[in-house]
């Protein structure tokens, strides 16, 4: 079974990437971030398979995060998605330890397979 964290401070966004994830992965154990803060202490405490976060939240966002939990856990991999899809925040999101940049505008036909390639199941 995989553990997966989602982290976005939207309620709406976040739901929905729980729906996507349970629709490919529906024995997963998700968990929930609602703000940097959170995903932050919820990353540290608990082991995860993959982390999928928001890059802008309350408390920071993303970059800072990953810094804290790449210290901590440096093989977790960690999604970054955003509505902010140009190369800049592609490039900088990656050089803070980021493992992979998703386009929120992409995230319903690609994160699927995206997890897949990250956890390494054949489904």
């Amino acid at each position: 079974m995989f553990r997966i964290l989602v982290a976005d401070d939207h309620f709406a966004v976040r739901q929905g990437l729980l729906q996507l994830i349970r629709e490919y992965y529906p024995d997963a154990e998700i968990g929930e971030a609602a703000d940097t803060t959170a995903l932050i202490n919820i990353s540290l405490q608990e082991n995860w398979n993959l982390i999928v976060t928001d890059l802008v939240m309350p408390g920071g966002g993303a970059i800072p995060a990953i810094k804290q939990i790449k210290h901590e856990k440096p093989d977790l991999p960690i999604v970054v998605i955003s509505t902010h899809s140009n190369e800049a925040y592609e490039d900088w999101t990656l050089k803070s330890g980021a493992d992979f940049f998703l386009s929120k505008d992409l995230v319903s036909t690609r994160l699927a397979v995206l997890i897949r390639q990250i956890l390494h199941d054949p489904m």
